[in-house]
């Protein structure tokens, strides 16, 4: 865990007014949260900070976040991860995340599932 008695995540979400909603909900659930809108920001805050789990959003504009998880996965093989989904694209993310992570939060979500899936994420840490 990071050197606070907080559990530290990091929420990488493209669409800004969602990443402020989880990052308002995670607070409030008692986490350190730390936000990055791409994989290359995701990338230096994990170097930079002690994160102890990973909400990730599967399409970040561009970029695949499966395979980014699978890069990050390369330095940090004990990262624990959730994948977040919406619309068609969840049971792809889920069937390319095979031997990732089996944590998902598809969208549109609801507090409590955020709340469940990262309660999850640490416990598997």
């Amino acid at each position: 865990m990071a050197t606070t008695d907080k559990p530290t995540l990091l929420v990488v979400e493209d669409d800004q007014p969602l990443r402020s909603l989880l990052n308002a909900i995670l607070t409030r659930e008692g986490y350190r949260v730390l936000e990055a809108a791409d994989g290359i920001r995701a990338v230096r805050l994990l170097a930079e900070e002690e994160i102890d789990g990973l909400v990730l959003d599967v399409r970040l504009g561009p970029e695949d976040g499966v395979a980014l998880a699978r890069e990050l996965r390369l330095d940090r093989p004990d990262l624990p991860i959730a994948l977040m989904s919406g619309d068609s694209s969840t049971a792809e993310a889920k069937q390319n995340a095979i031997g990732l992570t089996e944590l998902f939060i598809e969208k549109p979500f609801t507090f409590d599932q955020v709340r469940r899936t990262v309660e999850a994420l640490l416990q598997a840490s």
